[in-house]
């Protein structure tokens, strides 16, 4: 029997995470709110786990089922994270409607692991997670599907393999672009229809049925024309599914009209403090901005009774058959239920001279309310979000005069090597430029650290003690060069002199073989990294990036998932990074870079990033998808 683990116990994991119980498969339960486990827990007498980490492990199919792309990473990443827990030959699911792009993110981290992946949103509603009769969309590999579709028979009526990581995902886009389309048509004919006097009870039934969405008309239909729209799915979860539909069209070059209206319809409820309605609530949008709803006795040129400026009070209310003039910003009085912009409109001896049609005058438009752009009470920023302008100005605008935040990293730099000389310099027949020192500081900056460069180093201990001695002093000390087994390499031993304990010299890697990484007592990490240019920016990306992530609270960084346009081949048993240039950023793929050495900056600085190649594979053929950890995102 399989051992399963859930995480996220919202309306639709709860109870999917409860057939599974039901069907015999020992179940280990992990939700951010930690009574939500208990109660899940004392209901189905499985057990729970206060972090992911603990819930996965041992476990041989995990299921995600959260809210967005930022929570999976949440309880996926970092030392109490998913991956951390994760066997070897276990299979990760999400059940997530999230992007595509995080579903190929999370392969190629699973990838690396030893671990199959599948994204496989659900669809089927509330209702169909606890009956047990949701549809499965999902993406991955066959191997993967296999191994879980036991399970997924446990909560839902049909699953289909849709293809590689991704396509789960972008078929529930598809799901969610035909579902709110068709919601924003059976709201247009049912205001129609309850506008021309037709029954529309009668006007979903029979031939209608048989033509048109018989889903719909049958479950919605009938509650949009009572009002009913406290159950089912949420609009705000529409509105994020939206966002990623729209997204994607964005990336793949086409336009969603009636996609981008139908978004922008939910967001206006969401605003008005109606987010939790169900998807067919758009049906109170329409009515709202039915003409018919203007007063008929409308003064057509009504008295001012005051003008109202930004900054002043909100308390003044608007007297039957007058007018207020009001400025942008400015509070709404009270009973004001119509804007007419200036543009439509003009003073005249006291009054107010309206110069549109009635037909253009609607209830509540041009209205800011309050709460629209976020509601009390929810996230407005996760940790680990860089303090960026904007950001900067969302804090402030919330009123939070201080915010907790991580310290930038000190940072030195030091090239050695009694060969190399200045970028700026002419070299001899002996000589080398050094390139290191800059890609270092640029690595640097791009996450946000200014780093300082010590120089270059010839090779005699005395000079490779003075530069260590000063390096020392910042939080993180980056050496290029002098670190193999050669009879100039001081680096190591001076290093050990200094009292910097040795994590390990030397790693099954290629480029990057003598790499090596200690730290003092008092916590200075020191990364020596072969000199040769390939080797010194393969292993910052690999090694000193994520250091200075974790240090600074930044989120590890995310690979893209691109496809080999040509095949890749190594031979020995060692863990191979090699460069790539992206091709075509729509279709994602990518091609190899084929380098004459470590040494070959030329041909490697045609390249946007490094893929890698586990130790036990020899071959990546053309068509294979790799995990690109980019030195800039494109």
């Amino acid at each position: 029997m399989m051992k399963a683990a859930f995480i996220g116990l919202g309306v639709m994991g709860y109870p999917m995470a409860g057939h599974l119980h039901k069907k015999g498969f020992p179940v280990t339960v992990y939700n951010r709110t930690p009574s939500k486990a208990q109660q899940w827990v004392q209901e189905y007498q499985g057990a729970s786990a206060p972090v992911p980490r603990e819930s996965v492990a041992g476990a041989d199919a995990v299921f995600m089922c959260l809210g967005n792309d930022n929570d999976i990473r949440s309880v996926v990443y970092g030392e109490n994270g998913v991956l951390a827990g994760l066997k070897p030959g276990a299979v990760l699911t999400d059940h997530t409607t999230a992007s595509a792009e995080i579903a190929r993110e999370l392969a190629a981290a699973c990838q690396h692991q030893n671990c199959e992946f599948l994204d496989a949103p659900v669809s089927g509603g509330q209702i169909g997670a606890q009956n047990g009769q949701l549809t499965i969309m999902a993406g991955g590999t066959p191997d993967g599907y296999a191994l879980v579709s036991p399970l997924f028979d446990c909560y839902a009526k049909k699953h289909l393999l849709m293809g590689v990581h991704g396509h789960g995902q972008l078929t529930k886009m598809v799901n969610q672009i035909c579902i709110s389309g068709i919601l924003q048509g059976l709201s247009e004919g049912l205001l129609l229809a309850m506008k021309s006097g037709i029954d529309a009870q009668k006007s979903c039934g029979g031939y209608f049925q048989r033509c048109g969405a018989v889903l719909q008309m049958d479950n919605r239909a009938l509650t949009m024309i009572d009002d009913k729209f406290d159950f089912g799915f949420a609009l705000d979860w529409m509105i994020k599914d939206l966002s990623i539909c729209l997204n994607t069209a964005q990336e793949l070059g086409i336009e969603l009209p009636l996609t981008e209206r139908t978004k922008a319809d939910y967001e206006t409820l969401s605003a008005q403090g109606k987010g939790r309605m169900d998807t067919s609530s758009l049906l109170t949008l329409l009515k709202s901005r039915d003409i018919q709803t203007v007063p008929a006795d409308l003064p057509i040129e009504p008295e001012i009774q005051a003008t109202v400026a930004a900054g002043q009070t909100g308390d003044l209310k608007l007297q039957p058959g007058k007018a207020i003039k009001i400025m942008t910003g400015a509070p709404l009085p009270e009973d004001a239920d119509i804007i007419i912009p200036v543009e439509n409109c003009r003073t005249e001896n006291g009054r107010v001279i309206v110069e549109t049609v009635r037909e253009n005058l609607f209830l509540h438009t041009h209205i800011a309310r309050k709460g629209e752009d976020r509601r009390a009470g929810e996230m407005m920023l996760d940790a680990g979000t860089e303090i960026t302008p904007p950001v900067a100005a969302a804090i402030a605008s919330v009123g939070k005069k201080t915010v907790e935040t991580y310290v930038k990293p000190t940072v030195s730099i030091i090239a050695t090597g009694s060969e190399i000389i200045s970028y700026d310099q002419t070299p001899s027949a002996w000589q080398i430029r050094d390139c290191n020192s800059l890609s270092c500081l640029l690595l640097c900056r791009m996450l946000g650290v200014n780093a300082q460069l010590q120089g270059i180093i010839p090779d005699n201990p005395q000079a490779t003690e003075q530069a260590v001695k000063i390096g020392l002093q910042s939080d993180i000390l980056i050496i290029s060069g002098g670190v193999s087994a050669g009879d100039y390499d001081y680096v190591p031993s001076v290093l050990d002199r200094y009292g910097v304990r040795k994590i390990y010299h030397g790693i099954r890697l290629k480029p990057g073989k003598p790499g090596y990484f200690g730290k003092t007592p008092d916590g200075t990490a020191v990364f020596a990294l072969p000199g040769n240019p390939v080797s010194v920016q393969t292993g910052f990306k690999l090694f000193v990036e994520p250091y200075i992530r974790q240090f600074s609270g930044l989120l590890p960084e995310t690979p893209q998932v691109y496809t080999l346009d040509k095949s890749v081949h190594k031979k020995g048993q060692f863990e191979y990074y090699f460069p790539v240039k992206i091709t075509d950023r729509v279709r994602r793929l990518c091609t190899a870079i084929e380098l004459n050495s470590s040494g070959d900056f030329s041909a490697f600085g045609l390249c946007n990033g490094i893929a890698g190649m586990d130790n036990d594979i020899q071959q990546l053929s053309a068509g294979a998808s790799v995990a690109v950890h980019l030195f800039r995102i494109i």
